[in-house]
């Protein structure tokens, strides 16, 4: 006899999975026997082992008879093992093979009945815990009864639950007679589900579990209240119940005591950066990797990846681990090349002259000029003797690590594809003066457009996975690399993009960004120092206000206090923000001064607007057309035209806007960007599901639209690194935070900061207050 044992969370699905798997030819099933909570725990229940028995057997599946084998005289484990032959019994007399016992709270005795059937198999649901725990918080509230909830659950007490049933089952994830089901995979795919919980369980797929569920779905729930609806098609949906039992407060609450967990169930590894970097396999109901990042013994710090069906690949792990600790790598080895060691520096100024230093070794070494100082490599006019090339086609790719030559060429401008070792890295246009390009202004265009990018991508493709030996420099290792690669029989990619038709500068760099997961030591910092002696960048710290507005509206019957800005109090702060000359920026100039340090004139502001409310179309554009401000609306893409749903706990519904408003919006200067597909907390949810809110997103508003999408605000603020790292992989730019305050440049492109302006109490002395700069200007 086969034994299976069906364990979760309550209200994660334990009960439709249990339908499904009870309709196989070979499965018996039974309603939930809570025989070992009853038998292990007493104190926690309120009925005994007698009185759940006689429920059990009397009221649910009718078979008193098996009352006799149970008596007050037996031990513990007597009475186990009498469970155990009746449930046998049961299943043979149904010419079954295999009995499966649904009782989600058996979680917690997983030790116990492995110890009593060493063969027994255990299957668990898991379910996003935003959905879980809203279900069991309004469960307890609908069925209050004795032998159901014991009284109404309150939200921590959900929380726990959750957490607890989350934690042990990711504890047996490596154990082969333990399977981890997904509930969003399941019903998204519930015939692949069933496919691998029948091999995992070694018996023959049947059809009859979809289409004969229904019928045992009813047998099984005994019509009990709390299994309502069970009979209802196995389908996603764009709903959930947390959009009208909890207020965003509470749902951000939620947030904040569960993301923890995520952490504690993510697969940890250690990697040194001088060994091979290798894929790192994990079971596939594992979402994340929290790589520990060493440097010769010394810990650097922590990566966090998505696995993607079940692996991490090298490539990817290599990218991540360059694009946060470039820097620190090649500290270690400039420093060691000079014989010094490393010294924690906390005066600003000498950390400056730091980092300035490394970066001039580093631009020293890769282009072969060991006695230039840092000045030189920013001088177009410094005269360097070279060799001159004709060139007779308008793209040009230069490889790092071989001699420059001028460039004599009849056109106004060509571009330049740079490699590193062989890995291009971008493409820019350079003028043409006289028909001529000297070997130093390529170098110099090179240097200001690529910035860091050298750096991560040096590290990246020569120095990680090998000791940090520094007596070959990275000229020398990149040559050897682009040799080798050259070499190979398939073609290298510089050659496939060196014809115009191949090249497309703008997916080109879209590609080259979604590389960029994590920023290392931030640009404003790093690029600073290395033009702090520039005569032709102009130097400061830049600042960018973000506001973020929701309604524009008058007052909102039934509305949570605060939650919308009248149309008068919006046209004063507009008044405001115009009178004391500020403007509208666009994200582009943001991310331009990002990459160069270069400020942004007088003073710039950013005018976004959650939801995509009707009331925007009617009263807040034409205040911000009345004053010259440009805005951008973030949707939720599979509400359009419809009402705002995911608000029902907080306001009454009200209409949001249309494709027509939205087109015409868009006609006027309106930018859109995305709030998702269906408004949900991201980093509740696997990967997979997180690229299908981005993406699905996307594809929606940029094929109505017609314009690339390129801004996604966090729905309730929730984000992190492993949110970050998808959201940009789909295509998207800029990620807008709930976190507060003024952009400066060490803040992500996708952490921006902003200012929230959602309240009508607010006065134009707040708004005067939240936009004025803590940083005077140079």
């Amino acid at each position: 006899m086969k034994r299976i044992f069906l364990v979760g969370a309550p209200r994660s699905g334990t009960t439709i999975l249990q339908s499904l798997l009870a309709a196989h030819p070979s499965i018996i099933s039974f309603p939930e026997t809570k025989f070992f909570q009853y038998l292990l725990s007493p104190s926690d229940n309120s009925l005994s082992v007698a009185d759940g028995l006689k429920k059990f057997f009397v009221d649910k599946i009718k078979e008193p008879r098996f009352l006799s084998c149970f008596n007050n005289q037996q031990s513990e484990l007597e009475k186990a093992n009498a469970l155990i032959a009746v449930l046998d019994t049961l299943a043979i007399e149904q010419n079954k093979s295999i009995w499966l016992e649904k009782t989600p709270q058996h979680i917690y005795y997983i030790d116990y009945l492995e110890k009593l059937l060493p063969e027994a198999l255990f299957i668990h649901i898991l379910r996003n815990g935003m959905d879980v725990i809203t279900s069991m918080y309004e469960a307890t509230r609908k069925n209050p009864g004795p032998d159901a909830w014991s009284g109404e659950w309150s939200i921590d007490f959900c929380i726990q639950r959750w957490q607890e049933a989350i934690s042990i089952s990711y504890q047996y994830a490596d154990k082969n007679n333990h399977i981890l089901v997904k509930y969003e995979q399941f019903v998204e795919n519930p015939r692949l589900t069933l496919l691998n919980i029948c091999q995992f369980a070694q018996i023959e797929f049947d059809d009859l579990m979809l289409s004969k569920y229904k019928e045992t779905a009813k047998e099984l729930s005994l019509g009990e209240p709390w299994h309502q609806g069970i009979e209802r098609n196995i389908e996603s949906s764009n709903s959930h119940k947390y959009y009208s039992i909890f207020k965003e407060k509470e749902i951000q609450y939620v947030v904040s005591k569960i993301r923890p967990l995520t952490e504690e169930i993510a697969q940890k590894k250690t990697v040194e950066i001088t060994e091979e970097i290798v894929d790192i396999f994990a079971p596939l109901s594992v979402d994340r990797l929290i790589c520990n990042v060493e440097m010769e013994g010394e810990y650097l710090g922590d990566v966090e990846l998505p696995f993607g069906d079940g692996v991490v690949t090298s490539s990817v792990l290599a990218d991540a681990i360059a694009s946060k600790f470039y820097w620190s790598i090649l500290h270690r080895f400039f420093v060691g090349k000079v014989g010094e060691h490393p010294i924690k520096i906390i005066d600003s100024w000498l950390k400056k002259q730091q980092f300035k230093k490394v970066w001039q070794d580093f631009l020293q070494d890769i282009w072969g000029q060991p006695y230039w100082h840092i000045e030189n490599f920013y001088t177009p006019q410094l005269f360097e003797y070279t060799t001159t090339k004709h060139l007779d086609t308008k793209l040009l790719t230069i490889e790092v690590s071989e001699p420059l030559t001028n460039i004599e060429v009849a056109l106004p401008e060509i571009d330049v594809m740079l490699t590193v070792g062989g890995a291009a890295i971008g493409i820019i246009t350079i003028p043409v003066q006289e028909n001529l390009i000297s070997a130093q202004t390529l170098r110099v265009h090179l240097i200001i457009a690529s910035g860091f990018e050298l750096c991560r991508v040096c590290v990246r493709e020569v120095l990680l996975g090998k000791p940090l030996n520094n007596s070959i420099s990275l000229r020398s290792r990149l040559a050897v690399k682009y040799s080798r690669d050259t070499a190979m029989p398939y073609p290298h990619p510089s050659s496939v993009l060196h014809s115009r038709e191949n090249c497309d500068k703008k997916s080109y760099f879209e590609r080259r960004k979604q590389r960029q997961i994590y920023s290392g030591l931030s640009q404003f910092q790093a690029i600073e120092i290395a033009n702090s002696n520039s005569s032709f960048i102009v130097r400061g710290n830049a600042q960018l206000p973000i506001l973020r507005y929701r309604h524009i509206s008058p007052e909102l019957d039934g509305a949570s206090v605060g939650y919308n800005i009248t149309p008068d109090n919006f046209e004063k702060q507009l008044q405001y923000l115009s009178e004391n000359n500020f403007y509208s920026a666009v994200w582009e100039d943001w991310e331009q001064t990002k990459r160069t340090a270069n400020m942004l004139p007088g003073k710039p502001v950013l005018i976004t607007f959650d939801g995509g409310y009707l009331d925007f179309f009617n009263y807040a554009w034409p205040l911000l057309k009345r004053y010259n401000f440009q805005a951008t609306v973030f949707l939720v893409a599979a509400r359009i035209g419809t009402t705002n749903s995911w608000e029902r706990a907080d306001i009454p519904e009200v209409p949001l806007l249309g494709w027509s408003e939205i087109c015409q919006l868009r006609d006027e200067g309106v930018e859109f960007g995305s709030l998702g597909t269906t408004y949900q907390p991201l980093s509740l949810l696997s990967p997979t599901e997180i690229v299908q809110e981005a993406l699905r997103s996307r594809l929606i508003l940029e094929q109505k639209l017609g314009i690339p999408v390129k801004t996604f605000a966090y729905p309730y603020g929730d984000f992190d690194p492993i949110v970050q790292h998808l959201i940009k992989a789909c295509g998207y730019t800029y990620g807008l935070s709930y976190l507060s305050g003024i952009n400066t440049l060490k803040d992500s492109l996708l952490a921006l900061r902003r200012i929230h302006l959602i309240s009508s109490r607010l006065t134009n002395q707040d708004l005067q207050r939240k936009v004025r700069s803590k940083r005077q200007e140079r």
